[in-house]
């Protein structure tokens, strides 16, 4: 279904306005990119509404979407592994946050563990995008640092359910950026072998 709407729109615009094939190829693509992201967003909206955690799901979709085009992440190749993986993702945040409470401690070892992660692995760019320049690796790094220590400060000032679910979001964000690292390390040594 969503190649059909996909495909209008693209002769809508292709139609209408006379683009090169480049042009063209990247119509293409932002539509697809754009279109199923938000057939996953709404159908995860729904599934989390339905069970009464539309608001946790937006908070941490939220989250999400400020922290990851500073850290970036590994992608997923088809639109049902994306959604399974990004479903899967967020389950986690907003349940474990519903029946986990967190002591200062654990906030801040959790703080802790993603800021090192983050200062030090972060911006993970998948092997389809071409490499970040020294100084645009450096600033998405300090963006990322800065994120975190004002969500802890926040959290600790005023601290909600909510704010509890953006600590998962930034922890399993983090705790995905090594796995795809190590994905990215294995595929490298197999390729050597």
């Amino acid at each position: 279904m969503n190649n059909i709407l996909i495909n209008k729109i693209y002769t809508v615009f292709t139609s209408s306005i006379a683009l090169t094939e480049t042009e063209q190829i990247k119509l293409k693509y932002i539509l697809e990119v754009l279109v199923n992201e938000l057939i996953k967003l709404l159908l995860m909206l729904v599934f989390f509404t339905s069970l009464g955690y539309g608001s946790a799901f937006i908070f941490c979709f939220i989250t999400l979407m400020i922290i990851r085009p500073m850290t970036g992440g590994f992608h997923m190749k088809g639109f049902w592994s994306c959604f399974v993986f990004s479903f899967s993702f967020f389950s986690l945040c907003i349940l474990i946050a519903h029946f986990i409470s967190l002591s200062y401690i654990l906030q801040l070892c959790l703080f802790v563990f993603s800021m090192l992660v983050y200062g030090f692995f972060a911006p993970v760019i998948p092997k389809q995008r071409p490499k970040y320049p020294p100084d645009k690796m450096l600033r998405s790094k300090i963006i990322s640092l800065v994120i975190i220590i004002l969500y802890f400060l926040i959290f600790n000032l005023y601290g909600g359910s909510f704010l509890r679910h953006g600590i998962w979001v930034i922890v399993f964000q983090a705790v995905q950026l090594l796995i795809s690292l190590g994905g990215t390390h294995y595929e490298i040594k197999q390729k050597i072998n």
